[in-house]
């Protein structure tokens, strides 16, 4: 007898604080697969050619890599229109909103690495949550600029299970001036499982929001990410070390 098994799916649990609704309501994260860029939905299928009796100039319309590229993966859009300008090291900006915010990264952070651009970070309205051992990279929905952008997103990857921010870095050049559109796609994020990802949005108080957050606290000056993910896993140790069954699970 044979026995099939659904693979389980790795679900991700996404907060928006009520402060950020428009978010919520207007620009959602979503699967990345609802973010087609519209220059590739115009892009023709590729036809024979019976004159010559071979196909013509293939489209990337059924492109095996960039279809797979979309059908994995979630995409964080902007969620307010966004002014930026750069001038003399220096950097100012404007939320059509009015209350989203944005820092940097001062250049010391990585120096040699893009000395002449700016590092400014997006303060994202989403919190996300995942299970454990599931990783997700931060990459750049580069598809959907159908011209190079006048900033770069820098990549990573983070496990949503210890950490749950989703701020998006920008490496900007000095002396620049543009707007980012709303819904613009900004981040994709990409994970690093074959199982499917199941994306759950909550929209939540600004004080469970807040609770959510402040579980990420940098609890030591130095290196904290790393150190919260490390007491964290002996305190889920030594829980499941009380447990009377503890020493067979191993």
């Amino acid at each position: 007898m044979l026995f099939f098994f659904k693979e389980k799916k790795v679900v991700v649990d996404a907060f928006c604080s009520e402060e950020t609704a428009h978010a919520y309501d207007y620009a959602p994260i979503d699967y990345a697969d609802q973010f087609y860029p519209e220059w590739w939905k115009k892009l023709g299928k590729t036809e024979f050619d019976f004159t010559q009796l071979e196909r013509k100039i293939e489209t990337m319309k059924l492109c095996a890599g960039f279809l797979d590229h979309y059908s994995k993966g979630l995409i964080i859009p902007m969620w307010s229109e966004l002014a930026i300008k750069t001038f003399n090291g220096l950097y100012s900006y404007q939320y059509s909103d009015r209350t989203s915010k944005a820092d940097h990264h001062a250049n010391e952070q990585r120096k040699g690495f893009y000395d002449d651009h700016l590092n400014i970070k997006l303060i994202s309205p989403w919190l996300l949550r995942s299970e454990k051992n599931v990783s997700f990279t931060f990459l750049p929905a580069f598809w959907n600029n159908a011209q190079a952008p006048n900033y770069q997103v820098a990549t990573g990857t983070t496990n949503f299970y210890y950490q749950f921010g989703t701020h998006i870095n920008l490496l900007v050049k000095d002396h620049q001036e543009f707007i980012i559109p709303f819904n613009h796609p900004m981040l994709h994020l990409m994970p690093l499982t074959e199982r499917k990802v199941e994306l759950r949005r909550h929209l939540v108080s600004a004080a469970e929001f807040e609770r959510e957050r402040h579980k990420m606290k940098e609890i030591t000056f130095v290196g904290a990410y790393h150190k919260l993910k490390k007491h964290r896993e002996l305190m889920e140790e030594k829980q499941a070390s009380k447990c009377p069954f503890h020493r067979f699970m191993k």
